[in-house]
């Protein structure tokens, strides 16, 4: 029999049912502030790469002066278009700074890459509207998006050892709480055992806030990769709705 799960318990595997909420949540907000604060596009990577060592100073003049959308603390973002006159010849580039600071044609100093004259900016600014502070703003994205990308791998991986793996059933070796709680509730660690196919004995520890998952041994299944039987899980360990479908059409 070919196991398929329905496409909305799929979906609710790969997000890890209600503890994915938080994950997917941390995403939104993430992309939110990033779309609100700047695009990629602008920020300059080799700014962060070649003008933390191997710097020195050099002249420049500003060429042009204009006032960006991006606010921060009330104050508009201003981007200084210069000329850097550097040892390999001149470069354009632009810089940002809260505020009007220079005015047109002031000379100013230009902190460059010793290697890499070509990367500059003007002392005092960054080249990414906001400075490189504004980059904070894209934590919330990338952990959100990592902490997703984390579940739905997992995720992907239980299905595979789902649809392919042996279920058998289990015996409760060890019950034991931790130090460890989850919306006030005490986090339990339990050590299950099962035998493959080839009567060798395994173990299967989990942990879980919830211990009623674990409450009528008679119920709890496993599931194992007969190749490798290390690779096994608790069905009851699966977001409430998958453990039911797996236990009622495939055990």
């Amino acid at each position: 029999m070919k196991r398929t799960l329905p496409l909305l318990d799929q979906m609710i595997l790969y997000v890890n049912g209600k503890y994915g909420i938080i994950p997917i949540v941390t995403l939104l907000l993430g992309l939110f502030l990033l779309l609100q604060t700047f695009s990629v596009s602008d920020i300059d990577f080799a700014e962060m790469r070649y003008l933390n060592q191997n710097t020195s100073i050099g002249k420049g003049v500003i060429t042009t002066i204009f006032e960006t959308n991006t606010l921060i603390n009330e104050e508009y973002i201003y981007g200084y278009d210069y000329i850097f006159f550097s040892p390999m010849g001149n470069f354009n580039w632009t810089s940002y700074s809260i505020g009007y600071t220079y005015d047109v044609n002031d000379t100013v100093d230009i902190e460059y890459n010793v290697l890499r004259p070509d990367v500059s900016r003007i002392k005092g600014m960054s080249n990414t509207p906001g400075g490189l502070s504004s980059l904070l703003f894209t934590i919330p994205f990338f952990v959100g998006l990592l902490w997703v990308s984390f579940n739905f791998i997992n995720g992907l991986m239980k299905y595979q050892l789902l649809k392919k793996g042996k279920f058998t059933k289990v015996k409760l070796l060890r019950k034991k709480a931790t130090s460890l709680e989850i919306e006030d509730s005490r986090v339990y660690k339990f050590i299950f055992s099962f035998f493959d196919k080839s009567g060798k004995e395994h173990r299967i520890k989990t942990m879980t806030s919830d211990p009623s998952k674990y409450m009528y041994l008679e119920q709890l299944i496993a599931v194992y990769d007969p190749k490798n039987p290390k690779k096994s899980f608790m069905v009851n360990s699966l977001p409430s709705s998958v453990a039911y479908y797996v236990k009622k059409n495939w055990t």
